[in-house]
């Protein structure tokens, strides 16, 4: 009986390691991409505060054209909001 009880843990444990390997690494994805959304949404802090809504999305356009050239990572689906 406890051989058994011993096998079911430690086949729930490798399964719980595979699911733990795989949120590492993609909290590390997220994390590496947080770095160019933050730095677009410091330069709409900074830059765009008094301009329209036009010239604010041609700024953002900008930046986010800036940070691909030199290739840092950032979302896929930036939003400010």
């Amino acid at each position: 009986m406890k051989l058994i009880r011993a096998e079911k843990l430690t086949y729930l444990l490798a399964d719980e390691k595979i699911r733990w390997e795989e949120s590492v690494l993609e909290s590390q994805i997220v994390l590496r991409k947080q770095f160019g959304d933050i730095f677009i949404t410091s330069g709409n802090i900074n830059y765009c505060g008094p301009f329209d809504m036009h010239y604010r999305s041609k700024i953002q356009k900008m930046f986010i054209e800036l940070i691909r050239t030199n290739g840092i990572d950032m979302s896929d689906n930036y939003d400010i909001i």
